[in-house]
Parts: structure tokens; sequence; C-alpha cells
């Protein structure tokens, strides 16, 4: 899931032309792309959708164990590991 991306943005290597598509998938979120061998580079890149996701849980989870517990507050036997 984390090497898929959402949306994609695209820049044109020789003119500078860019541009955005909301509702696209991309694979590895990055990429290039020629016509031709006489046409320019085309850059494309997009917005890592499922590390993105990973992240936030990541994030969400290091937040609950800082948390201290409610029932185990008082009790000084209970150790809880370090953040």
């Amino acid at each position: 899931m984390a090497l898929l991306g959402a949306g994609t943005f695209t820049l044109n290597w020789s003119t500078g032309e860019h541009g955005s598509t909301l509702f696209a998938v991309q694979f590895l979120s990055a990429g290039w792309m020629r016509a031709s061998p006489y046409s320019p580079y085309m850059f494309t890149f997009s917005i890592p959708a499922g590390a993105a996701m990973a992240h936030e849980r990541y994030r969400r989870w290091r937040a609950f164990l800082r948390r201290p517990p409610a029932s185990d507050a008082a009790d000084p036997e209970v150790v809880r590991p370090l953040p």
C-alpha cells in the first residue's frame, strides 16, 4: 500500500509547463517518460498515500504509548517502556 501514490503532478522539463491530476494512482509515486527520442522528458510524481497513512497510524500509536494508563497510575509495581 505504501508504494501507491494518489494524485499526480507533472512537469515538462524543457518548457517548465506543469499540471496536476486529482484522481490518479501511480505505482512507486514517481516516474518519467518521453513520447519519442525528440520529445522532452515529462517528470511525474504523486503523494505516497499509503506511506502517509502508515505514518499517521505510527504517530497515533506512539501517542497512545506515552499516555499514562488510568488504572496503573497509582501502582508502583507496573513498569512501562520508555518512549
